[in-house]
């Protein structure tokens, strides 16, 4: 049987200063459970429960991985991604691009839905919210489950006094919200502590690009990982005739990329500025191809503009999160 992690290791913020409560090998096969953004806290019983926000995106770890070094890369597979419970999702009358257009009320419960999860037919089912406000819909929203995880993110540093909270995402990881984060993809983290200190959660049986109304479906659930570590020897960037692009860092990347079994995604978090985070996740991406491939900078531009794909993970919030792919 593979070591199983508990979902009662919770914490709320990536940093050094958490001590590690399960150490694996490298290509060792374990379990992590998780619990939904919300840590259980609002249920069909309770659909009103208000959620303070520094208690949001709790996530379990940290994760001592055994050869991780300063410096190296941490290759995560997702081997599978299994939800459990009920689903959750949750609106704002204040942020997301829909908001001006909601009835608003005094109740969180008039903004919840719940969903039922059928393993068998992995299909979603919206529950119908009980009040008189909202009319009932002629047809069932049914729809295929993806699950994903929405955080997952290393120790930023190893200095035990650099905390930063599950939300938003940076070079870290963090709170990426990018649903192509699911079943047998691998996620890159740059180690910044001996160990590197994995934490996952924020798992979401679905989740929509954009996310535009702060919240996907989330849930609890079980997640299968392996880690290797890729030695810094071993992904060191060509930076010959690169331009500019390892002007500030010769990393052989700075933000977490994910890869599926067709693409690689490069992500970038930018506070209120899209131009700015598009620019960036094309730069990391043309970081990629100049720097593992052989690139020059201006065959990455035609590349990118012909076959990459410019997308939102995450646009409900001032935090923006976009991916090139």
């Amino acid at each position: 049987m593979p070591k199983r992690l508990s979902r009662r290791n919770l914490h709320y913020s990536f940093s050094s200063s958490h001590l590690p409560v399960l150490k694996v090998d490298q290509h060792e096969v374990f379990e992590v459970e998780t619990v939904d953004c919300f840590n259980g806290q609002v249920t069909p019983c309770d659909p009103s429960a208000e959620v303070p926000y520094e208690t949001l995106n709790p996530v379990t770890g940290p994760i001592f991985v055994e050869g991780a070094e300063v410096g190296d890369i941490l290759a995560v597979t997702l081997h599978d991604i299994q939800p459990e419970g009920i689903g959750i999702s949750r609106f704002g009358c204040s942020y997301g691009q829909l908001s001006k257009h909601v009835q608003k009320s005094n109740s969180l419960a008039e903004n919840t839905r719940f969903f039922d999860f059928d393993k068998k037919s992995n299909m979603l089912t919206m529950r119908e919210l009980q009040s008189s406000t909202y009319n009932h819909r002629k047809e069932r929203i049914t729809f295929p489950a993806s699950p994903m995880l929405g955080v997952i993110g290393v120790a930023p540093s190893g200095d035990e006094s650099v905390s930063i909270p599950t939300m938003p995402a940076g070079a870290h990881g963090g709170n990426l919200d990018d649903r192509m984060t699911c079943k047998d993809s691998i996620v890159y983290l740059r180690v910044n502590k001996k160990g590197a200190f994995l934490s996952i959660g924020d798992m979401h049986a679905a989740m929509g690009d954009g996310e535009i109304c702060g919240t996907g479906v989330e849930c609890s659930g079980v997640a299968t990982l392996s880690c290797r570590v890729l030695k810094k020897e071993e992904t060191r960037a060509n930076t010959q005739n690169s331009g500019k692009l390892f002007e500030s860092s010769n990393e052989p990347i700075i933000f977490p990329v994910t890869e599926t079994k067709t693409h690689f995604y490069t992500h970038r978090v930018v506070v209120e500025n899209i131009p700015k985070t598009t620019e960036v996740a094309c730069e990391e991406a043309a970081r990629l191809l100049v720097g593992q491939w052989g690139f020059t900078p201006e065959d990455s531009f035609v590349f990118l503009s012909v076959q990459g794909n410019l997308g939102c993970c995450q646009c409900s919030t001032n935090y923006l999160c976009t991916y090139m792919s």
